[in-house]
């Protein structure tokens, strides 16, 4: 079966949900070819897609202690040798700038995208701080500015030095 195999493919270094699989998947074939003598409406209406749809929500719902993150591992955070006031305030000096540079709806959209795609120096496992970040996002603190300032600079020189190249 087409859909046995793609989800054998995702899952072939855990064993233990193959063979979970492997039985709910001879259970749906047996459901079935049962249905099929009664009603090949629904065998008609479900392709491999929305079988193996049916499969991975089925498996999400009763293996909540499992992670699928071996299936579908989550991209790694850019890691930054910032603070997180630092990176909230380059954020922020990005957003500001006119005319617009950043495609957003609203500040929080940014907030999520530096959360789930960012680390800071001092962040946790769990990663920034939404809170946190808001919170210097909506008010820099000096040290921020400072760190930035000197930054800037450096590199507005850079961009006068390749403007005379």
């Amino acid at each position: 079966m087409q859909t046995e195999a793609k989800i054998t493919t995702l899952l072939k270094n855990e064993s233990s949900n193959i063979e979970y699989l492997n039985t709910f998947i001879e259970n749906i074939s047996d459901c079935m070819s049962k249905m099929v003598d009664d009603k090949n409406f629904l065998f008609d209406a479900l392709d491999d897609e929305g079988l193996c749809n049916i499969i991975i929500d089925d498996y999400q719902r009763n293996c909540l202690d499992r992670s699928l993150t071996n299936i579908y591992p989550k991209p790694e955070r850019l890691k930054t040798n910032l603070s997180v006031p630092q990176l909230a305030m380059l954020c922020r000096m990005l957003n500001e700038l006119k005319p617009n540079i950043l495609d957003i709806n609203a500040d929080i959209d940014l907030h999520r995208f530096i959360k789930s795609n960012f680390e800071t120096k001092n962040s946790s496992e769990k990663g920034i701080s939404i809170d946190n970040f808001r919170q210097d996002f909506s008010k820099p603190n000096p040290n921020s500015a400072h760190f930035w300032e000197k930054h800037l600079q450096t590199m507005i020189a850079y961009v006068i030095k390749i403007k005379k190249a």
